[in-house]
C-alpha cells in the first residue's frame, strides 16, 4: 500500500511544470492584439482594456520625434510637449471655457 501511494506521488510530481520564478517574463516582445469585430462591441472594449497604454513619457518622447512632429504639423496640429500637470490645467480651463459656450448655445 505504501509503495502504491509513493509511486502515485512520484508519478504526479514528475510532470509538474517548472516554478514560475524560472519562467521567462511575458511578454518579452511586442504582442499585437487583433480584434476581428467592429469597434464599439464587447470584444473591442475588452481589447482596449487589456492592451498596454502608453505612458506620458512615451507620448512626450514620440512628440519630440521629427517625423511625428512633421506629421502633426501637416494635419494642422500644434505639438507642444506640455508636462502632464500643465496639460491637465490647460484641459480644465478649456472645459470651463467651452462649457459656457455650450450652455449659451443650448438656450
Amino acid at each position: 500500500m505504501r509503495n502504491a501511494i509513493r509511486t502515485t506521488l512520484i508519478a504526479t510530481a514528475l510532470p509538474a511544470p517548472p516554478h514560475p520564478l524560472f519562467a521567462p517574463t511575458f511578454p518579452n516582445k511586442l504582442v499585437r492584439i487583433v480584434i476581428p469585430f467592429s469597434p464599439g462591441g464587447s470584444t473591442d472594449a475588452t481589447g482596449r482594456i487589456i492592451a498596454p497604454h502608453p505612458s506620458c513619457d512615451d507620448i512626450a518622447a514620440a512628440s519630440q520625434n521629427s517625423d511625428v512632429r512633421k506629421h502633426l504639423l501637416d494635419i494642422g496640429s500644434e505639438p507642444s510637449g506640455l508636462a502632464p500637470e500643465e496639460f491637465a490645467r490647460m484641459a480644465q480651463s478649456e472645459v470651463a471655457r467651452w462649457s459656457k459656450v455650450a450652455a449659451t448655445a443650448g438656450t
